[in-house]
């Protein structure tokens, strides 16, 4: 895959990628008693839990009615070895809840704007109150607390009937992804890529090209 990215990028083109967070999964993992962990949306199962080999250490992902799949761990510090055997530089990562959550904040609308649409392609929100209650993501009463002080709000303010909450069961689900990982290629490898803020606030590379991290 990275060969293919490699070979078919002009020069100073970008590789964006997103691959789970390995660290967070195996410190989950850890931190259960058994071989399982998850919540009402999502499940992460091993048939180990000491063992890790550098490839192929697999796991099966469940996310209802989406996903029931074997997936494998990958070691971060080898993908980027791996790039740069390519002609890959990389650049930076950054979890999708870290991204999220720093445009959200983001004194610039368009930013805001971004992580907004970002949750949305995702398809991170649910319909709060749902139009089939026995649909909601999470069957825990305390999940849906504060969207249903937020609709009592809005339905104070303008008449809202509806609004879409991000639950704990999928901000769990989502902080174990990263949002991108980001290498440039280059066609000189002995030239380093520098990078930069502006005043709004955007990566920019040396050469004056937006780096826009998204997830998929």
């Amino acid at each position: 895959m990275l060969r293919n990215a490699s070979e078919c990028l002009k020069p100073g083109g970008y590789f964006i990628g997103t691959t789970p967070d390995s660290c967070e999964i195996v410190k989950r993992l850890k931190q259960c008693d058994d071989l399982s962990y998850g919540n009402d949306v999502y499940r992460v199962t091993f048939k180990d839990k000491e063992n890790f080999s550098l490839f192929g250490a697999e796991y099966n992902f469940y996310l209802t009615q989406v996903v029931d799949c074997p997936e494998f761990l990958v070691y971060f510090p080898a993908l980027i070895e791996i790039a740069q055997r390519y002609g890959l530089e990389f650049m930076f990562k950054t979890r999708f809840d870290d991204y999220f959550h720093e445009c959200l904040n983001h004194s610039n609308h368009r930013k805001r704007n971004d992580a907004r649409q970002l949750v949305g392609r995702m398809q991170a929100l649910e319909t709060f109150p749902s139009f089939d209650e026995t649909d909601l993501m999470s069957s825990l009463p305390d999940d849906y607390r504060n969207a249903k002080n937020a609709l009592e709000k809005l339905q104070y303010c303008d008449g809202g009937s509806r609004i879409g909450p991000l639950v704990p069961a999928g901000l769990e689900r989502s902080s174990c992804t990263l949002c991108a990982v980001a290498c440039a290629h280059l066609l000189d490898r002995g030239t380093c890529a520098m990078i930069s803020h502006n005043e709004n606030g955007d990566f920019r590379l040396r050469r004056g090209r937006l780096l826009l991290l998204y997830s998929s």
